[in-house]
């Protein structure tokens, strides 16, 4: 897997997880609002030990009305 920075659209298209800030460039929203987001449990996440990921599918899903990410 290529260095976060050097990962390209490409790259991000093909991938099955986002980083936050793949996520917000997705969403066409910014990175404080993504982890906002997250901690109110509106973005479904993936942890790795303290990594934090957003599965691509996932936020596909909830553009399209698919997905309801709030947990209660």
């Amino acid at each position: 897997m290529p260095n976060k920075k050097y990962r390209t659209e490409e790259f991000i298209e093909r991938s099955l997880t986002l980083t936050v800030e793949e996520a917000g460039q997705l969403l066409g929203i910014s990175v404080p609002l993504v982890w906002a987001m997250i901690k109110r449990g509106e973005l479904p996440t993936i942890r790795l030990g303290r990594l934090v990921r957003l599965s691509r599918a996932k936020l596909l899903a909830m553009i399209d009305g698919d997905v309801n990410t709030k947990q209660g």
